[in-house]
């Protein structure tokens, strides 16, 4: 190399290192960085839809014995017609 070669060579390195600038290395560390917090957002969302999706579940059965419940609650108030009563066909032991 030619002592200009050189020169020119020392000159490009010294401004470059006044220049702030990011290396190949910096911005592949970024867009890791960047895509692990993707991915945790994602596992995150996940997740809560998967609890959320759960808790769903669980509230319907839980209204669903509530409702159970009140209807066999409500059947017990009412006497249906003829429930435990003899065929009105049947002979009866009093007259009137």
């Amino acid at each position: 190399m030619s002592w200009l070669s050189k020169g020119l060579k020392n000159t490009e390195h010294w401004i470059a290192s006044k220049i702030p600038h990011t290396t190949a290395a910096e911005k592949r560390q970024a867009m890791q960085a960047s895509k692990e917090q993707i991915d945790y957002y994602q596992a995150a969302k996940e997740d809560l839809v998967k609890a959320r999706a759960d808790t769903e579940e669980q509230k319907k059965t839980e209204r669903n014995k509530i409702g159970e419940k009140e209807i066999r609650a409500r059947n017990r108030t009412y006497k249906r017609a003829g429930f435990m009563q003899e065929p009105a066909s049947a002979p009866q032991d009093q007259l009137g």
